[in-house]
């Protein structure tokens, strides 16, 4: 039997357009490096996948991308065995993720870990991705689509509402959005940004999977 390609999310709303089709493993790890090398790990015990794809919302650091553009870090070069062509797609650019240990709220931070890093986005899950990958000798890649542009400030600041398994504490952020409405409607924008976001990883999942050979 032929192995499966493994793609991880951190999140449920991450993959909510993606399709997976029939011979593609999901898997939501929770956000943050801690959860997905643990989610991942554990998920490895049972079943070796033929590849894995880190894919979820990014935020960016090159102020050319935009929200909803979609970021393909394919630093080991192993997408042209894994979905010929797909990197030269009109719709994707290949460029550099790096990994934070927090949510970076302001464009200071994003401006700031740019200039250390050169990196073009900034995620939470993939490195942890990729050294699990590497330890278990498994090609990997991180497909990720931006959510908030280099310019744009979150609307509060996300890591005080982070659980230990990388779950949103609902109970804080609702005391937060009582204790500051005026929070509501940034945040309502906020969440369509994130919308759009999904539904173009979502797509470009699709795209990704129709020209893999599994």
């Amino acid at each position: 039997m032929n192995k499966k390609p493994l793609v991880c999310f951190a999140v449920p709303q991450e993959h909510k357009y993606f399709r997976a089709p029939g011979g593609v493993l999901t898997l939501v790890t929770g956000m943050g490096a801690i959860p997905a090398r643990e989610a991942l790990s554990k998920a490895l015990e049972s079943e070796k996948p033929a590849c894995i794809v880190a894919a979820g919302f990014a935020g960016a650091l090159n102020p050319g991308l935009y929200v909803g553009q979609v970021i393909l870090d394919d630093r080991d070069g192993v997408s042209e065995e894994i979905c010929p062509g797909f990197a030269s797609m009109p719709d994707i650019v290949c460029g550099r993720v790096f990994s934070a240990s927090r949510v970076l709220v302001d464009p200071r931070q994003k401006r700031r870990l740019q200039e250390e890093t050169g990196a073009d986005a900034v995620d939470l899950e993939s490195q942890a991705i990729r050294v699990v990958a590497e330890q278990n000798g498994i090609p990997m890649l991180a497909l990720r689509v931006i959510s908030d542009a280099a310019s744009f400030t979150l609307p509060l600041d996300f890591n005080r509402c982070l659980t230990p398994k990388g779950t949103m504490h609902l109970g804080y952020l609702l005391g937060y959005l009582i204790r500051h409405p005026s929070t509501l409607p940034a945040l309502m924008r906020f969440h369509k940004q994130v919308r759009l976001a999904a539904l173009q990883l979502g797509k470009a999942l699709d795209s990704m999977m129709m020209r893999s050979s599994f």
